[in-house]
């Protein structure tokens, strides 16, 4: 298996000098086919890489003969394999939280991917991803490694949003489902969403005063002049206001191109 160069390094919410490095996963073809035998019990006829942010996510189709007693039914139109970062493999709770939150939603109405036991039961498997593939696939030992949390979901097909003209039926449509998703979302609780783990994620909007962090990213001062005035204008209008107001639980945004 395959870990690829550091591509970003953020500073903790903290607001500390402390940094963490996320390293996203290399997977190859081979490792992910072995990955899903492995723990879902399933073979792969084909496997695609998806577009990803920080971790690594892949196409899966199967074949029809699998081994996985928690499997009562294969998924027509394939599966996501998602290897998280190791840095975020270690928010167990808050995977936890990912899994129950899809359940949730999809028992509730939302059409949305579905988490995908491993054959021993579980949801999620922290493996061993080394830093390079052997000839015969073995592992080495003194083969430099991470642990990566290793999960599967089904694949729901569809467009990415930018790919299709925006019309007003379409951006009702998403509204409707934010809507739908927020309403929902006020009778949901896991602790992976109630307590400090929302507030200790960078992309929370309590740790928006990270952002001055990273203006130096943005090439026009006028932008950069922009994002400022509205960092100082949240921290002044909204921030004395924080504790009164509903907290939502979409950890992340809704946008054209979400990657993960």
């Amino acid at each position: 298996m395959f870990l690829s160069n550091p591509v970003a390094i953020n500073q903790t919410p903290s607001g500390s000098n402390e940094k963490r490095q996320v390293v996203p996963p290399y997977i190859s073809e081979d490792v992910a086919i072995k990955l899903v035998k492995k723990l879902f019990g399933m073979t792969p006829t084909r496997v695609k890489e998806l577009n990803s942010y920080e971790d690594k996510n892949m196409y899966i189709q199967v074949s029809q003969v699998y081994t996985n007693p928690n499997v009562a039914e294969l998924c027509s139109e394939g599966y996501v394999l998602k290897v998280i970062n190791s840095e975020d493999s270690k928010k167990d709770v808050k995977i936890d939280g990912e899994t129950a939150l899809l359940q949730y939603m999809y028992k509730n109405g939302i059409n949305c991917p579905q988490p995908v036991m491993t054959i021993t039961g579980v949801y999620k498997s922290l493996e061993k991803i080394y830093a390079k593939d052997t000839a015969d696939g073995s592992e080495i030992c003194e083969t430099p490694f991470s642990l990566c949390m290793v999960r599967m979901y089904t694949f729901l097909p569809g467009k990415i949003i930018y790919e299709v003209p925006y019309t007003p039926t379409l951006l009702y449509q998403c509204g409707k489902l934010c809507g739908t998703f927020d309403r929902l979302g006020k009778d949901f609780h896991h602790p992976g969403y109630d307590g400090p783990y929302m507030d200790d994620w960078l992309w929370s909007l309590a740790n928006i005063n990270e952002l001055v962090n990273y203006v130096h990213a943005i090439n026009d001062e006028k932008h950069v002049e922009l994002v400022l005035s509205v960092i100082q204008e949240f921290k002044a209008k909204v921030q004395p206001k924080y504790s009164k107001l509903q907290k939502g639980k979409d950890d992340v945004h809704i946008t054209d191109s979400r990657r993960s």
